[in-house]
């Protein structure tokens, strides 16, 4: 861990992710929406690690300007979404701050980048990247997933945890089942039998199900024994999607959802505008604490997750987190 090597305490290493957070979310909302756009992660991912590295290593403004923008040349050029077949590569986060790591370094020894990049207002609405720098921190508007599955898919699963807890039915009750989402949801492969856990994870009809039959607990974590669960499956083929054009124009703000499911005596409907997790609906403390301790490896390894927790909410606390201890954690979990 480079917080290590720096001797940082966990205020600037708290410090240098909010920073991170604030370029990339600039950066990436300052995006002109045209047709062919992609909202693959790993096109501005790049920029706010630069731009994190460069704080914590303290380097000059010149040489974090060339970072950032030797990242985002180097940044994986992803193709938009389509109704293709889901891919474990997902946003290509992981390849962007990869390139952002050796672009830090590079710029370092004098590298550099081309930086008037961002300038082009046919691309991005460059006076809306500035707009209220200083004022408002970005990392406060981003959300947290309750489910591992696709952001598009959550209002959906919200609506049937919230029914089945209210209505107490099974999935094996369910006689129909419709749901009514955003257009932009078309672009999800959307399998009924999907093959693989990213398959399934890209797929309402197949989430939908698995919400009716498992709950919450269906998706901490997914596994792959779901995928070849005869009722889920069944029911997934059944499940009707719809893309109304009252939520058009919603997306990439909100996430909108609207269920109906109909059983043997009743007919049931949710809508949920601002899924759990949301800024508008965020998952307190205490829930983001359980999803770490559920989604950690199973026996003991859970006890680290819960102090992993705890050091997270004490890193800006001078003199309370020992950043070499919290690495420590990190990897014995």
């Amino acid at each position: 861990m480079r917080a290590i090597a720096l001797n940082l305490d966990g205020y600037d290493l708290l410090a240098g992710i909010v920073l991170g957070y604030e370029v990339a979310l600039r950066i990436a909302s300052a995006r002109r929406h045209v047709d062919d756009i992609s909202f693959a992660s790993g096109i501005w991912t790049g920029y706010g690690v630069a731009a994190a590295l460069g704080f914590l290593e303290k380097h000059d403004a010149g040489q974090i300007a060339h970072a950032i923008s030797i990242a985002g040349a180097e940044a994986p050029a992803n193709l938009p979404q389509g109704a293709c077949t889901a891919s474990s590569v997902k946003g290509s986060s992981p390849w962007s701050t990869v390139a952002a790591w050796v672009a830090s370094a590079r710029s370092r020894v004098g590298a550099t980048g081309s930086l008037d990049m961002l300038d082009r207002d046919a691309v991005y609405d460059t006076a809306s990247m500035l707009k209220g720098l200083g004022e408002r921190w970005s990392i406060s508007d981003i959300y947290f997933k309750p489910y591992a599955a696709c952001r598009y898919t959550h209002p959906v699963i919200d609506a049937i945890v919230d029914m089945k807890r209210q209505h107490r039915f099974v999935g094996s009750d369910i006689r129909e089942l419709t749901v009514q989402i955003f257009p932009e949801a078309r672009k999800l492969p959307n399998s009924v039998r999907p093959t693989s856990l990213e398959d399934a994870q890209f797929s309402i009809p197949f989430t939908t199900a698995l919400a009716a039959f498992y709950g919450e607990s269906g998706f901490r974590p997914m596994t792959v024994a779901h995928l070849g669960d005869s009722d889920v499956l069944a029911l997934s083929e059944s499940v009707r999607i719809e893309y109304p054009d009252s939520l058009l124009d919603h997306f990439p703000k909100s996430t909108p959802a609207h269920v109906q499911i109909v059983l043997k005596d009743a007919h049931l409907d949710k809508t949920v505008t601002i899924p759990i997790g949301e800024p508008g609906n965020p998952l307190s403390r205490q829930q983001l604490t359980n999803k770490l301790q559920d989604l950690a490896p199973l026996g003991s390894k859970k006890c680290f997750a819960r102090a992993i927790a705890e050091h997270v909410q004490g890193l800006g606390n001078a003199g309370e987190t020992n950043v070499q201890e919290f690495n420590f954690l990190l990897q014995l979990a």
